[in-house]
């Protein structure tokens, strides 16, 4: 990587700590409007050459009473255009050599209230389908003694628009570029703590190749 995609990508990360609300401006839509996945064929990608598809599976957690701990660790940022970061920054998510690349899921969750700050990766789509745990519940309830269930992410089938066929826990649907879905949920794993969940799955569409900043992090 140069220095001048190396200023691009700190820069872009840097601008995440501070990226409270989604970039953009999608159409929601709840899991009972999902339409359905339509024509496609399971494991394959359409992404054309040089472009590359991105997703953002994000968790806003508002905490209430209790402290949720300081998050510090964002591995990517968005900024609406340009995509900069580190792809495999999770040693079970690292990128293969012998792959091509369609596109990035990034995954990310930022903290509110009593606790605060941001914790993201990037995973690279290289193989369908391709599941991802959801962003949401793993560190935060762990350290408030609760595990909750997690709505896992699979694309399956990525078209040329960018429309990507997955499921989301045991929904299947497509989410064509501007869309996303939204999960909300209040939870209180202790009477004097109030955890508040915005879980939103957006697909950003196509970007093409010169606004994709990332730096591979490979299997050894």
């Amino acid at each position: 990587m140069t220095w001048r995609a190396a200023v691009v990508v700190y820069a872009l990360i840097l601008s995440a700590c501070s990226q409270l609300t989604s970039t953009g401006n999608p159409v929601i839509m709840s899991t009972s409007t999902l339409p359905a996945p339509g024509n496609y064929v399971r494991g394959q990608s359409d992404i054309p050459a040089r472009k590359y598809v991105f997703l953002e599976y994000r968790d806003d957690v508002t905490f209430g009473g209790c402290d949720g701990g300081l998050l510090d660790f964002p591995g990517y940022g968005f900024d609406g255009k340009d995509l900069g970061g580190y792809s495999g920054g999770k040693s079970d998510v690292r990128m293969k050599r012998d792959l091509p690349v369609y596109g990035y899921v990034g995954v990310a969750v930022y903290q509110h209230g009593e606790g605060g700050g941001a914790y993201s990766y990037l995973v690279a789509i290289q193989s369908l389908p391709l599941s991802i745990d959801s962003p949401a519940f793993d560190n935060a309830f762990e350290s408030l003694g609760f595990i909750s269930d997690k709505p896992t992410l699979t694309p399956y089938s990525l078209l040329d628009d960018g429309t990507a066929i997955l499921s989301i826990g045991d929904t299947d649907t497509r989410l064509e570029p501007g869309d996303a879905w939204k999960f909300e949920r209040k939870q209180k794993p202790r009477a004097d703590c109030l955890v508040e969940n915005t879980l939103i799955l957006t697909n950003y569409g196509l970007l093409d190749e010169e606004h994709v900043h990332v730096y591979p992090e490979y299997e050894d």
